[in-house]
């Protein structure tokens, strides 16, 4: 889900006229609402940027002061309303191989020691949680396809997840623009395996066969108990409260095969929040496991 989803801020408006500004009880309905759809903290301090990313949504639906918009959510007399208002806030950010390092350890460790497993059979199954527009997906598909890796029919399964609607309907498509394929996918990739349609660049068919998308938030959608080998979950526990994380990662371990993978950002630390993942080390690239036994 684009819990936070991984854009970029958007465009610096002006401050709010008092007659367009939200009052602190609408700012803490959104941030309320936002939590629990999400688990993204907010908080209202962040009125600000409440503010600013409504005021743009207001503008697309006609609506005339932001907090217009505000009153029409918390009437609840518009069906998707609320899920517009919690797509508006989420912070979409993201890009192709993002760390690059966390692919190489993928490639050149993970990938093997779940292979090298005795008595291993089935594809490798791989769950990119929160993955906005497609870029982490799509960079996992082809650090494994350049290195010939789970290629065979059935060697592999993927499945991305995000929130928004909008941001899960462009990761199927697979379309981006040159600005996004400009931002760390490598040139020789970009030839490899995309092909451009007028101003867009759309990834191939193959690369794609095996990645199934879903809109599905983080915390209600459907778990798999014990179904995946690995799990990317980069940069979305930042913006979660303690409470959030241990939930997070929870439904995480849970998720899990015995011994399976989770990949998180570089300044997050799952093992702070769960006693079920253990911190294990491959060169500069921190990740964690399940326990065994």
């Amino acid at each position: 889900m684009s819990v936070p989803t991984k854009t970029s801020p958007g465009p610096v408006l002006p401050a709010p006229s008092t007659e367009d500004a939200l009052s602190l009880a609408q700012v803490q309905f959104v941030c309320n609402l936002m939590a629990a759809a999400t688990g993204v903290e907010l908080g209202s301090e962040k009125s600000y940027v409440v503010q600013a990313r409504l005021s743009i949504l207001a503008r697309t639906l006609g609506f005339k002061h932001v907090r217009d918009l505000v009153s029409e959510v918390v009437s609840g007399k518009r069906e998707g309303l609320q899920e517009r208002v919690v797509d508006a806030l989420l912070n979409k950010e993201t890009f192709f191989f993002r760390h690059p390092e966390t692919f190489e350890a993928l490639k050149r460790h993970i990938i093997p020691r779940i292979q090298s497993v005795p008595g291993r059979s089935g594809p490798i199954r791989i769950w990119s949680a929160a993955c906005s527009t497609g870029q982490e997906v799509y960079s996992i598909a082809m650090t494994l396809a350049d290195a010939g890796l789970c290629q065979k029919e059935g060697d592999l399964e993927i499945l991305a997840t995000d929130y928004s609607l909008g941001a899960i309907e462009q990761a199927g498509a697979g379309s981006y623009s040159q600005l996004e394929v400009s931002r760390g996918l490598p040139a020789a990739y970009l030839l490899r395996y995309f092909r451009q349609e007028g101003h867009r660049w759309l990834i191939s068919p193959a690369l794609r066969r095996n990645i199934r998308f879903l809109r599905s938030d983080l915390f209600t959608g459907s778990l798999h108990p014990g179904f995946f080998d690995i799990v990317f979950c980069r940069n979305v526990a930042i913006y979660f409260s303690d409470v959030g994380k241990e939930r997070l990662y929870d439904r995480i371990g849970r998720s899990l095969v015995e011994g399976g993978y989770l990949l998180v950002g570089g300044t997050e630390c799952a093992s702070r929040h769960s006693t079920a993942l253990v911190q294990e080390q491959w060169k500069n690239v921190v990740y964690y496991r399940t326990k065994v036994g």
